[in-house]
């Protein structure tokens, strides 16, 4: 009895030493329009500044490259996600006021509400058509990243409205509050804007917006530009899956999970039970065979799981959601979305 509850103590000690770190797994790349590049945690709403870049419009990610346009100039940039270094990537013809991007384009809205698409190989825009979007009078417009929808949020009636990116066209889904706008890990959230500087997650069926967390740190001015996704890591129980070594040979995808230990305990027994791929019909799981066995995964350091993955041609993402236990039967889930 007394080792058993030794035992229960030992395990309770461990989930109130995670717990933490759970709350933390909902990081993404944020900026200012000032000139301030950095990160926000979506849960806590604390920004954290990486670097200095150029004025900016917004950020756009496609795939897992990183991409923000100057504000108000026709500038496009490629950031660099490990120092937040932007380097420009060429120029085009209109000064954009808001950026973001689909999951395979770019797109900026110039100061007349038109729509544009930028070529992210050499920075070039291409006149899409008029959004109808409101005028932004007392607060920004933004448009979102990370989704296959382009969202617009306008800062005057907070507005949230789903765009055609074929057309142009803007349709209003509903009001809520106004912000940034990223979809990360299936959820769409709204930062930095009006009418509170907060956190919110956004319906993206009503508009209508759920309160998370003021915002918080050292980001400058009074709104955000741009937010954009964190798509192939995750960090769940202070432990953090990311693919790395991504490659393509035919249909062929191979990659690495590597799992590091962000606690300062050992995270001991770690197993993965189930991998889910989607779409389904398109990505089937080839190597490991499950359940795969990670073992013991000492403080600051990281295990290696090997994967290939058979996906059909032309895929151009896929998301991998990864279930097991680790400890005393602590169950963990991972998500991060993948560009072949």
């Amino acid at each position: 009895m007394i080792k058993f509850t030794a035992l229960l103590a030992s395990a309770f000690a461990l989930l109130i030493a995670l717990a933490g770190a759970a709350r933390a797994d909902q990081v993404v790349f944020a900026t200012d329009r000032l000139g301030t590049f950095g990160k926000l945690d979506l849960t806590t709403g604390v920004f954290t500044k990486v670097s200095a870049v150029p004025a900016l419009s917004g950020l756009g990610m496609i795939g897992n490259t990183l991409y923000g346009a100057g504000l108000y100039t026709n500038v496009l940039y490629q950031i660099d996600v490990a120092d937040g270094t932007a380097a420009e990537v060429g120029t085009g013809i209109i000064a954009i006021a808001a950026f973001g991007s689909t999951m395979t384009g770019l797109y900026g809205l110039d100061n007349g509400g038109n729509l544009w698409s930028v070529d992210a190989a050499t920075g070039k825009a291409t006149y899409i058509g008029q959004t109808n979007l409101p005028v932004a009078s007392s607060c920004e417009n933004w448009l979102s990243s990370g989704s296959s929808t382009l969202y617009a949020s306008e800062g005057t009636g907070n507005g949230l409205y789903a765009i055609d990116t074929t057309t142009g066209v803007a349709t209003e889904i509903g009001v809520g509050n106004a912000g940034a706008l990223v979809l990360q890990n299936g959820t769409l959230y709204a930062a930095g804007g009006c009418p509170d500087n907060a956190v919110n997650i956004i319906d993206p069926e009503t508009g209508g917006a759920t309160f998370v967390a003021d915002l918080s740190g050292n980001f400058r001015g009074a709104t955000l530009a741009g937010l954009a996704p964190s798509p192939s890591q995750q960090t769940v129980f202070g432990i953090t899956a990311q693919v790395v070594d991504i490659a393509l040979s035919g249909t062929t995808l191979t990659l690495n999970l590597q799992l590091t230990n962000g606690n300062a305990r050992t995270v001991s027994n770690l197993r993965i039970n189930s991998i889910a791929l989607s779409p389904a019909a398109d990505a089937t799981l080839s190597a490991p065979t499950l359940p795969y066995t990670v073992g013991n995964i000492a403080p600051g350091t990281a295990a290696t799981v090997p994967m290939s993955i058979t996906i059909t041609s032309g895929l151009p993402q896929l998301q991998m959601i990864e279930s097991g236990t680790f400890s005393t039967n602590v169950n963990f889930k991972f998500s991060q979305k993948i560009t072949p």
